[in-house]
């Protein structure tokens, strides 16, 4: 019989693949809520999030997944700052 793993183990699981594997995330905070996961934080780009994303579809598959990750900016600014 397969017993299918606690949500919680699950969710461990991809904090692990987050921070041990390729994507070395340790900014994002990935919590269960009710019966959703909820991913928030920020990322430096539109394909690190994305990669992110299709890492959380394949390891919480089944579960109502929510994300609120956002890009951070990091381009120069174009123009000096002014101080007083």
């Amino acid at each position: 019989m397969n017993t299918p793993e606690p949500t919680e183990y699950r969710i461990e699981h991809f904090r692990d693949r987050l921070a041990g594997g390729e994507l070395a995330e340790l900014g994002l905070l990935v919590e269960l809520r009710g019966a959703s996961v909820l991913i928030r934080g920020s990322v430096p780009s539109a394909a690190y999030r994305d990669r992110v994303l299709d890492l959380a579809r394949t390891e919480l598959a089944g579960l109502a997944v929510h994300a609120d990750v956002v890009v951070a900016g990091h381009a120069q600014p174009d123009r000096a700052e002014d101080l007083p």
